[in-house]
């Protein structure tokens, strides 16, 4: 599963030296993110940012990564 968060800069300025700083720094890519529901799920950064800076009105994009076995579902909340 792949989910893709964008995120608008909403100012009247451009914002830049955007980035993803982990939770958990020694986690590598499993460090990002909390799960508030499914401690054993392991979430990943898929596609880092797409672009470190946004003009106004601009969004950023990344994606985050999660292995589900076949059929399996998952409704879950974390903190970023």
């Amino acid at each position: 599963m792949i989910l893709e968060v964008g995120l608008i800069n909403i100012g009247k300025e451009s914002a830049t030296n955007i980035q993803l700083d982990p939770v958990f720094p020694d986690k590598k890519l499993e460090g990002y993110f909390i799960s508030c529901a499914y401690s054993e799920k392991k979430y990943h950064i898929y596609e880092y940012l797409s672009q470190y800076y946004a003009i106004a009105r601009e969004e950023v994009t990344f994606r985050i990564r999660l292995d589900l076995p076949k059929g399996e579902r998952i409704n879950d909340f974390f903190k970023v």
